[in-house]
This record gives C-alpha cells, sequence and structure tokens, in this order.
C-alpha cells in the first residue's frame, strides 16, 4: 500500500473562487481532477483568504497541477506549489520544503532553457530561409521573446500557456 500524499498549495486565488471553481480550473487547464481541495477562510468572517490546498491521485496529476502555475483564474495569476503537508514550523519541514521547491525551480529552469534552445533552432532555421528571401528584422525577433515573471524566488521563468 502507498501512502504517499500529492498535495499542492495553491494562492493568489480570486476571494470569489470556490473549491468548484478551483477543481473546473485544474480539469479545465490541466485534464486533472483533484481528489480533494481545502478553501482556506477567515475563521470569524467565513470568508475565503484567496489560498486552497489540493490533494491529487497521483505523481503525474501532481506533476501536471505544478504546470499550471501563474495560470489566469478569474483575472489573476494564481501560485501552485510544493507543500510538504502538515502545517508547523519545524525544522525538519522547513528543509523538506525547501528541498522540495529548490528541486522545482530547477525543474522550471530547465523547461525553459529546453524551450528557449528549441525556439532559438527554429529561428536560426527561419532566418537562413529569410536570407534566401532577403534579409531579417531585429525587431521582429525582440517581439517575439518570452513574457516573464518573477515567482517569488527565480526569475525569467516563462508563464505557462504563452508559448509562442
Amino acid at each position: 500500500e502507498n501512502n504517499e500524499v500529492f498535495k499542492v498549495f495553491v494562492g493568489n486565488m480570486p476571494f470569489t473562487a470556490t473549491a468548484n471553481d478551483l477543481e473546473r480550473h485544474f480539469q479545465e487547464r490541466g485534464s486533472i481532477s483533484p481528489k480533494s481541495v481545502r478553501l482556506l477562510t477567515d475563521k470569524h468572517t467565513k470568508e475565503s483568504k484567496g489560498l486552497a490546498f489540493v490533494e491529487l491521485s497521483s505523481h503525474h496529476d501532481l506533476q501536471v497541477a505544478l504546470r499550471l502555475h501563474h495560470t489566469d483564474m478569474g483575472g489573476r495569476l494564481i501560485r501552485i506549489e510544493l507543500t510538504a503537508g502538515g502545517g508547523g514550523n519545524s525544522t525538519k519541514r522547513k528543509e523538506k520544503l525547501k528541498e522540495m521547491n529548490m528541486k522545482l525551480k530547477k525543474e522550471r529552469a530547465e523547461r525553459v532553457a529546453k524551450w528557449e534552445e528549441e525556439k532559438k533552432k527554429r529561428q536560426e532555421e527561419e532566418g537562413e530561409g529569410k536570407a534566401k528571401e532577403g534579409g531579417d528584422d531585429e525587431r521582429e525577433r525582440r517581439s517575439e521573446r518570452p513574457e516573464r515573471v518573477h515567482d517569488g524566488e527565480s526569475r525569467g521563468i516563462q508563464k505557462p500557456g504563452h508559448e509562442r
């Protein structure tokens, strides 16, 4: 029996978003169905804090969910991050989170580097074709650069869904 838990933290959600809205976002954008969604609410007002924990069924679904980081939900770019679960601020938990997030940061950087390498190769191939046709426009190349966002720790991560 496998006791692994596949859970992500979702932040920067619209305050009006419901658990059903978040489930629908995961289904429509990632074709995955969360096992459970727990919205964090204010203890007194019971209003949403725009935060949630989402449990998933498999490592595959977890990877798909992480790719939804910085996708638009109700006009806001939601944050999707790994969580060690369990809450608290123990040193062991903080170290586990740090390790998990470093791995995720590396994977995202590798994915962006691969994307940029593929884009450069396409541009070179197109450039060869344009050279034969009579020229290349630098302004056109500059306008095709990917949009960049700040993910809290690293810079230069491309927004998912904004590939060109």
